[in-house]
């Protein structure tokens, strides 16, 4: 297993430290509830264009995050391109439960050898609650 996390603040950006085009698992971690329709439309795009394969989103608005990337295959689709991530949300659920089906069910597909990225997307200014939540999430698999 190769797991990486990448933590940003706004404006968020994917900085993907797997090599271009390398598939990956995405677990993303939204604590920044300011993050607007078109930002997400752009980092759906990154997410896309870096090899993510497999995306699993847990935290604010979860559900607009994962529409955004099957949006986001949509529009590939229409211009002709090919291109399909599976997505899961996990706003109903503990994050303890989004790190374990990221790094372990989502994970074990085999185009991806085991390259996990966790990503955070946390406040300007990020309160204790958000700093708890970022030392269990990174303790559990990171």
């Amino acid at each position: 297993m190769d797991h990486r996390s990448l933590i940003t603040s706004a404006p968020h950006r994917l900085d993907c430290p797997f090599a271009s085009g390398k598939p990956y698992t995405l677990l993303m971690v939204c604590l920044d509830p300011d993050v607007g329709h078109d930002d997400k439309r752009r980092i759906a795009r990154e997410i896309g264009e870096t090899g993510c394969v497999n995306y699993c989103v847990w935290g604010h608005d979860a559900p607009a995050w994962e529409l955004a990337v099957d949006g986001y295959c949509v529009g590939m689709g229409l211009r002709g391109i090919e291109r399909h991530i599976n997505t899961t949300e996990h706003s109903s659920e503990p994050v303890d439960d989004a790190v374990f089906f990221a790094t372990t069910v989502m994970a074990a597909d085999e185009t991806t050898s085991g390259r996990v990225l966790i990503w955070i997307l946390a406040r300007e200014v990020p309160d204790e609650s958000d700093h708890d939540l970022v030392r269990r999430v990174f303790d559990l698999k990171v």
